[in-house]
């Protein structure tokens, strides 16, 4: 198989809006959508038909055939798409007749993302160059991120993911309560804005915080999760946002094994200033598990956390937090 073709380039990610007009990426678009179709029904002699004459019958079909089949299986396990407005577009460029040209990317990320900024563990990208063909594809990729992150995971001993929680008050064995009121005026918190209450159980009923606590976990048992992944950085926020992060450690199995599981939600971003996460609470343990939980689809639980961050906990709370 002629690879140059059939392999996706680094994608430079250099505000491609800028180098793409949004009629090249809406036809984009749409000729990865017929292909995603003939993709779904088994297609591939209409697959084919959507590429560059030149290209595809230089391709090498056994190739084709695997990177297709590879396709097929995680379309089958998704029924929706990421929107047009939250793919990630990438401008690289390939040699094509002895020749560079530009090459623009579409990435589809699965599970489907509402956030460009969010990249799911599977990917199908499809690539197009209107200086060799107009809406025709030249490069096709497939992307799996699960396999390898899972063995990473396994070789360091972590756990996989939860599907679902199971978090109870009464073997809450440890908490720390982190608020910043970021750009918000209000009194909570000392001159720099910010507070910090940690204990066990008892700190939180002598606070009168036992009861929206134990709700905030029973919710976030029942909450929807949209997209999980394995992060290692430390790094959500970006600028100076108020926002309450949360950490709890539990007496009961399997979550005493986790380490510390981690809330952190954004509450009022800075201004002028695009928080990447601000529409997910992200759950995490382990120190690598992520969980991304949509606010739109978790209200009460976001409403929840943003009560208690805005409790007035008195002389209770850290000194020098």
């Amino acid at each position: 198989m002629n690879k140059k073709y059939l392999i996706l380039l680094i994608l430079l990610m250099i505000r491609p809006v800028l180098v793409l007009s949004q009629t090249t990426i809406e036809a984009m678009y749409e000729t990865s959508l017929s292909a995603i179709d003939a993709i779904r029904n088994n297609d591939i002699e209409t697959f084919k038909g959507l590429w560059v004459e030149k290209i595809i019958k230089e391709s090498d079909d056994e190739g084709l055939q695997i990177l297709f089949n590879n396709a097929a299986d995680i379309l089958n396990k998704y029924d929706g798409l990421t929107p047009l407005e939250s793919l990630h577009l990438g401008i690289t460029h390939i040699i094509h007749d002895y020749k560079y040209a530009k090459l623009g990317t579409l990435v589809f990320t699965f599970p489907p993302t509402k956030k460009p900024q969010l990249l799911s563990d599977e990917h199908i990208v499809f690539g197009f160059s209107d200086e060799i063909e107009e809406n025709k594809i030249v490069s096709f990729k497939v992307s799996d991120l699960i396999g390898p992150a899972k063995e990473l995971a396994e070789q360091k001993g972590l756990r996989p993911h939860f599907e679902k929680f199971n978090f109870k008050f009464e073997n809450l064995n440890w908490f720390r309560l982190w608020y910043d009121k970021g750009p918000v005026q209000n009194d909570l918190g000392n001159e720099s804005g910010v507070y910090a209450l940690k204990g066990n159980q008892n700190k939180l009923i002598n606070n009168n915080a036992d009861t929206i606590f134990s709700e905030i976990l029973s919710l976030v048992n029942s909450a929807i999760i949209d997209s999980t992944d394995i992060y290692y950085s430390k790094v959500n926020i970006f600028g100076a946002p108020e926002y309450v992060f949360i950490r709890m450690k539990f007496d009961d199995l399997p979550y005493k094994e986790c380490g510390e599981f981690r809330i952190l939600t954004i509450l009022t971003e800075e201004n002028d200033f695009d928080e990447m996460y601000k529409d997910y609470i992200i759950i995490k343990h382990s120190d690598t598990n992520r969980y991304f939980l949509p606010i739109d689809k978790n209200k009460e639980l976001w409403d929840k956390l943003k009560d208690l961050a805005h409790i007035d906990f008195g002389n209770s709370v850290e000194i020098n937090p």
